[in-house]
């Protein structure tokens, strides 16, 4: 399972059919000296702040004991993984685990690392006195028929507790007694060039294990596992930083490695720090370096009461994880599910528990039949829908529940919504805007919550092309919430809450992202908080709440935990706000003068409450337009199309200009003004005239005489025509004239 710093779920590391080791060997070596060069170096750690954890790949499904060596594979987009005899692949993403294989038992084996600048595996034995060098095949896996080994007796390594490697090609090696850095350089496959030895002084630290080049900076990074710290080193071996890893790992770290971010969102070229750690639960901690933006200053916050804190542990049966939440007024309940239930002693065919809005068990119900993670929950009250996040399988099911109108009985129907093309890989919480009809998620890898509108169809069907959905996102690190897990939609108010691994922030948004203001509920001292509702106040009828789940300590850490929470938070809810705009004109683009033409301008209510206000539209070279429109009672959220005449008497460019009247309250009035241009033409067309014949009269037979035919362009272009005369006589007249 492949959980976000401290999330409902881990995505298991499953095994697929693709080959990563196809046979297996050891390494030997043989190599040259160089030069030493001894550097002494001091300075005292300096504490640096900005390490948070990402997500956790679970590697125990891979079978391996002993699990210490951690490598990536850039072309390959996976892990290697080595332990006791064995070593295996697993992917970035934390699935498409490769096939275990034997490999020869080495005395550390955290000490292998992945040469990207020639696509070697390196595995350092020093009890042995040699490098194995396995180079990648073409289709980026480690083919072991390539094995050749290089003596490395003169590198007189003690306990090497790491290897790495700089996009050069040159080595580094972790020597744990005394502490020093080895640098090293490969003569191909043939051999190891000693170039360096740098001491690390006692006062930067002792005890150090596992060791990684990050590119982007060109440092080193090493791990003091008894301080519970990260170094940040130089090449040379200079101290840079110390960062605090207290609270981040839940094992002992052993192999390290720079592999991309494992957030769909960043940038594709940003790294973050794999741990391999062993212990209770072997897994991959992905820790990003990557300095977090800081929230709005002016944003306020505020301390919300706490209520009441509800014990779901007590419960028979238990919800020791408690990870969704939401109010459901059919049986003035809240639905709660837990998402790691299944996955313990305890469980009793219940991972869906009905609780009174006073903390009361009221009923179970097993969702095991279509989702063994329901992380989130939200319903709808327009079709008594609930819509049930599953970030294992990384969709979104939706229960309808049928004829009887009941859901978790015989009748209901579930469609299941896969969130993999819309960019989402870690769904945790799911959120229903009533107003709008608008899905939203958070994701806690990528930081980010999603926002899914249905589209024409009015149905959650997916991205082009399997269904019309426009689905879009906005980063929550910016709010102050990392790891995103809980989320739910303010019907008062129209905004969003969600909170992350920290009680601390509640963040209260309006729909596109903006920080109004932070809800700090540490006094709850919830550990590992997972989702949020709106609901009904026990304490004060009439009013609202804001209801929290927390999940307590992990089951991968101690499976026998059983510690599931909920509490309800009472605060003074934010006012509603007034926000009228125009959000579209459209007009025909290229006019005839003096045709009639309709414009249409639309209109939308992007405030908390139901709004009436004028429209009016304007030519800005003054031709004749309809008069103003009244909206009457637009609701909070809904949009409405105006029509206006128009009718151009003049050509040339226009500009037309509607307007939404500012309402009382609003303050956003940059977006009450909307416009659209169009060219207006004078007609094309095509008329001449014969205006005049003039003729002697009277005339004597036989004499010649000069008709003179006048003839006229009355239309809009210039004419070429041809005119000709006739006697109804016979008479001769001339030839027609062009």
């Amino acid at each position: 399972m492949n959980r976000s710093g401290g999330g409902c779920i881990r995505q298991r590391g499953r095994r697929s059919g693709s080959q990563a080791f196809r046979r297996s060997g050891l390494l030997l070596l043989g190599a040259s000296v160089v030069a030493l060069l001894m550097t002494s170096l001091a300075g005292a750690p300096q504490r640096t702040p900005g390490l948070r954890k990402v997500r956790e790949i679970e590697t125990g499904p891979l079978g391996i004991r002993g699990q210490a060596g951690l490598a990536f594979l850039e072309k390959g987009n996976r892990f290697l993984v080595l332990g006791d005899g064995a070593m295996a692949a697993i992917g970035h993403r934390g699935g498409d685990a490769g096939s275990r294989t034997s490999a020869a038992s080495v005395r550390n084996p955290v000490n292998v690392a992945f040469d990207s600048q020639t696509g070697r595996l390196l595995i350092l034995d020093a009890e042995a006195r040699r490098l194995s060098v396995i180079r990648a095949d073409g289709d980026n896996d480690v083919a072991p028929e390539t094995l050749s080994t290089v003596d490395i007796t003169h590198l007189a390594l003690t306990d090497p507790q790491g290897i790495t490697a700089d996009r050069e090609g040159r080595l580094y090696i972790l020597d744990g007694t005394p502490p020093r850095i080895v640098q090293a350089g490969m003569l191909g496959d043939q051999g190891v060039v000693l170039q360096s030895i740098r001491p690390l002084t006692p006062d930067i630290g002792s005890g150090f294990r596992g060791i990684a080049f990050d590119p982007g900076s060109g440092h080193l990074f090493v791990m003091e596992p008894g301080a519970r710290t990260l170094l940040e080193l130089t090449t040379a071996g200079k101290l840079v930083a110390a960062r605090d890893l207290s609270g981040l790992l839940s094992g002992r770290p052993q192999g390290l490695t720079f592999a991309p971010s494992g957030d769909s969102t960043d940038d594709p070229s940003e790294l973050s720090l794999y741990v391999l750690e062993a212990g209770g639960t072997a897994q991959i901690t992905e820790l990003s370096l990557k300095p977090l933006a800081a929230p709005n200053a002016a944003a306020p916050t505020v301390f919300p009461e706490l209520v009441q804190v509800i014990p779901m542990y007590q419960f028979s049966p238990p919800s020791p994880d408690p990870c969704g939440i939401t109010y459901y007024p059919p049986l003035n309940c809240y639905l709660v599910t837990d998402s790691e239930v299944e996955e313990m002693g305890l469980f009793a065919g219940a991972n869906l528990f009905k609780m009174s809005p006073t903390g009361a068990l009221l009923g179970t119900a097993n969702l095991t039949s279509f989702t063994r993670e329901p992380t989130g929950i939200v319903y709808n009250p327009a079709n008594g829908r609930l819509f049930i996040s599953d970030d294992d399988a990384v969709r979104i099911n939706i229960l309808n529940p049928g004829p009887d109108g009941l859901p978790f009985t015989a009748d209901d129907v579930v469609t299941r919504y896969p969130l993999a093309a819309t960019g989402s890989g870690d769904p945790e919480d799911v959120a229903l805007d009533t107003w709008r009809g608008i899905l939203y998620w958070v994701d806690g890898v990528n930081s980010e919550v999603y926002k899914d509108d249905p589209g024409p169809n009015g149905v959650f069907d997916g991205v082009p092309p399997t269904g019309d959905d426009l689905v879009t996102s906005f980063d929550t690190t910016v709010l102050g919430v990392t790891d995103p897990e809980g989320i739910c939609f303010n019907t008062d108010n129209g905004h969003l809450f969600i909170i992350g691994v920290q009680p601390s922030v509640i963040a209260e948004v309006d729909t596109d992202g903006n920080l109004l203001r932070t809800i700090n509920a540490s006094a709850t001292q919830a550990v590992k908080p997972a989702s949020l509702a709106y609901g009904p106040s026990t304490l004060r009828p009439g009013t609202m709440s804001l209801f929290m789940t927390a999940r307590g300590v992990d089951n991968n850490e101690v499976s026998s935990e059983n510690d599931g929470m909920a509490y309800e938070l009472s605060f003074a809810q934010l006012g509603a706000a007034n926000d009228v705009a125009v959000t579209g004109v459209t007009a025909p683009t290229t006019v005839t003068m003096g045709t009639a033409q309709t414009v249409t301008v639309a209109v939308a209510n992007q405030g908390t409450v139901a709004e009436t206000f004028q429209v009016s539209l304007a030519d800005s070279l003054g031709s004749t337009v309809g008069s103003p429109q009244t909206v009457t009672a637009l609701a909070a959220g809904a949009t409405q199309a105006l029509s206006f005449a128009w009718t151009p008497t003049v050509a040339g460019t226009h500009t037309l200009t509607a307007t939404a009247a500012t309402v009382s309250g609003e303050t956003d009035t940059v977006d009450n003004v909307g416009t659209a241009a169009a060219v207006v033409s004078v007609a094309t067309t095509h008329d001449v005239a014969v205006t005049g014949v003039t003729a002697p009269t009277p005339v004597t037979m036989g004499t010649a005489q000069t008709v003179t035919v006048a003839v006229a362009n009355q239309g809009t272009v210039a004419e070429t025509f041809q005119v000709s005369l006739s006697d109804s006589l016979g008479a001769t007249v001339g030839a027609p004239q062009t």
